[in-house]
This record gives structure tokens, C-alpha cells and sequence, in this order.
């Protein structure tokens, strides 16, 4: 019995200075994100440690903080909206926390070129149906921003061709976005026209619009209030009386009987003379009468 705890002993000790071994190979890092011009905190800056694809978001007073990382050189790359992204290479040390403050420069301070939508502009509708349309349209262009965000509205008059119409007078189908190249926008009424449209926005604060477009969502089928009693027809025919097979939608000859699939007939024998159909509740008489000629 001694012997054993003395092997369980040795295995835990084992491990415990593995562990200990382990955990002085890492290094952690911290700061403040700040704006180089004002000194004011940014929060919501994106720290990432591009090598080791670990990243932080800064608080309401600026401060991250990454931890368990791996003793070595990395790129840390910070970005905030409004901001120029910056990249530097800083060396993570084993069992210390290095101070990394970053002071970011705003993107407006030079940019005022608004994005180039893509594709000159256009905007493709699809899919429409009765309460929906889908949209797409080719990512913006910009000649300083990496990244993009986009915003997609609509509107039932053909009123929102500029940036500040589409903002005061659109319903938005998707807010501000990073990279964003389709949408749907649901909710519609039926048979009715909309107009659509997107903005592009880059980091320092210059938008662009689109080139408007517009769909007319479908006309609802008219719902039926009873259920349709499938008759099992599983052939269709030309106008010869020839049998044809794999008729697709468009085919001459098609929409025939055995085209559409409905409800599966069913039937029950009440036992007293009657019958009823167990879609409808319909019910009817087996034999009413003799049969006459």
C-alpha cells in the first residue's frame, strides 16, 4: 500500500512540474489604446496578436489585456472605427506582462475621398416573393480603408438615391456592417413596388451611395379555406394519348393532374351505412339507392 502512494506521489509531482515547466514558457501583454491627438481613451479597439490568432477588445477606459501567450516575437495590430489600423512587432517574455500602450491616429485626419461602389454602382434584386427580395451587389472600393461597412434600406417610393435621403427616409434592412455583399429584405407587403439601396461608409467617415433599384413582390395565391383531395393520377399524356415522362415545369403538356401532390386520400367506413373523408370530413352515403338503367 506504501508503495503505491508513493507512485501516485511521484506521478502527481511529475505532472505538477510539468506543469509549472509550462507555464514558464509564457508571457502575457497589456496597455491602453488612446487617440493620438486628444489623449481621450478608445474602447471597442480590437487588439489582435496576429500570430498566435488571439485578440482582445478594449473596455470603456481603454485597457486590454492578453495572457498564456507563447515567449516570441508577434505582430500586434490594433483597430478602432474612425482609426488608421496600426501594426507593430513586439516580444512577448516568458512569466512577465509587457506594457504596450498604442496611441491610434484618426482616419479623417487626411482621408476625404468617398468609397467607389462596385460594379459602377448596381445593385441585383432575386427570389422575390410575396413578403421578400433578396439583394446583392459588388464590394466598394476605397483608397485608404481596409475595411468597409455597408447599410441596405428600402422604401415604397423612389426617394432614396442619395446618402442623406436613403438615411432619413429609408427603413433599413441591414445596419452598418464590416464587408457586407447581400441581403434580404423581409417584412413586405404583398404586390407592392420597393425601392432599394445601399451605403458604403469607410473608416473615416465618408459614405457613398449606391445606384437605387427596385422590385414588385409577388401577388399572394389565393388560400384555400378547405383541403384538396389528392386523386393518386400518376401519368400525363400528350394530346395523342402518348405517355410522357419527367415533364418539368415549363414542358409543353405539363401541369396535368399528376403534376401536383396533395393530400393522400383516406377514408373511414363508419359501420352504419355512411362513409367519410378523413381530409375534408366530408361524409357521404355508401348505397342510397338500387342502381338504375
Amino acid at each position: 500500500m506504501r508503495k503505491l502512494l508513493v507512485s501516485i506521489l511521484g506521478i502527481v509531482m511529475i505532472f505538477s512540474v510539468s506543469s509549472i515547466y509550462a507555464a514558464g514558457t509564457k508571457g502575457g501583454i497589456r496597455g491602453t489604446v488612446t487617440d493620438s491627438s486628444s489623449g481621450a481613451t478608445i474602447s471597442g479597439a480590437t487588439i489582435t496578436l496576429v500570430e498566435a490568432s488571439t485578440s482582445d477588445t478594449t473596455d470603456s477606459s481603454g485597457f486590454y489585456m492578453l495572457t498564456l501567450i507563447d515567449a516570441g516575437d508577434y505582430t500586434l495590430k490594433v483597430e478602432a472605427s474612425g482609426y488608421t489600423t496600426s501594426e507593430q512587432t513586439v516580444t512577448i517574455v516568458a512569466k512577465s506582462r509587457i506594457l504596450v500602450d498604442v496611441a491610434l491616429t484618426s482616419a479623417s485626419s487626411g482621408d476625404t475621398t468617398s468609397p467607389a461602389p462596385g460594379d459602377s454602382g448596381a445593385i441585383s434584386t432575386g427570389n422575390v416573393t410575396e413578403t421578400s427580395v433578396e439583394l446583392s451587389w459588388a464590394v466598394a472600393s476605397d483608397d485608404t480603408s481596409a475595411f468597409l461597412d455597408y447599410k441596405v434600406v428600402y422604401l415604397a417610393s423612389d426617394d432614396i438615391d442619395t446618402v442623406t435621403d436613403a438615411e432619413e427616409n429609408g427603413t433599413t434592412v441591414t445596419d452598418w456592417s464590416t464587408d457586407l455583399t447581400n441581403a434580404t429584405a423581409s417584412g413586405l407587403s404583398v404586390s407592392t413596388t420597393y425601392y432599394f439601396n445601399v451605403l458604403v461608409r469607410d473608416d473615416a467617415g465618408n459614405f457613398a451611395a449606391y445606384t437605387s433599384t427596385s422590385a414588385t413582390t409577388l401577388t399572394s395565391a389565393v388560400s384555400l379555406t378547405y383541403p384538396i383531395v389528392d386523386t393518386n393520377q400518376d401519368t400525363s399524356y400528350d394530346d395523342s394519348g402518348n405517355v410522357l415522362t419527367n415533364l418539368s415545369s415549363g414542358d409543353a403538356f405539363y401541369g396535368q393532374d399528376n403534376n401536383y401532390t396533395t393530400n393522400t386520400p383516406s377514408y373511414a367506413d363508419n359501420g352504419d351505412g355512411t362513409v367519410t373523408d378523413l381530409n375534408s370530413g366530408l361524409m357521404w352515403q355508401q348505397d342510397p339507392v338500387s342502381k338504375q338503367t
